[in-house]
């Protein structure tokens, strides 16, 4: 199949059914698929960069603020 032959152009040829509707309707069809397969791709690479963040080690300005958090809550206590 050449560069400028889409599969709705081919499909249509191979039947004998006039090539716009089917074409049409086979673009729009794989426009659709792109969309979601680019969404997917993008919650899955976000899934994978939140994760690493989980395995690197947390800062110590965040440990200090944790620290100091669960000193005020002993402070208020006593």
């Amino acid at each position: 199949m050449s560069n400028n032959m889409t599969v709705g152009r081919v499909y249509s040829t191979t039947i004998n059914q006039p090539s716009g509707i089917t074409e049409v309707l086979l673009e729009k069809a794989q426009r659709e698929r792109d969309y979601y397969k680019q969404s997917l791709e993008e919650i899955a690479t976000s899934i994978d960069d939140w994760l690493n963040s989980l395995i690197q080690e947390p800062s110590l300005d965040f440990i200090h603020a944790i620290k100091g958090y669960a000193q005020k809550k002993l402070n208020e206590i006593q």
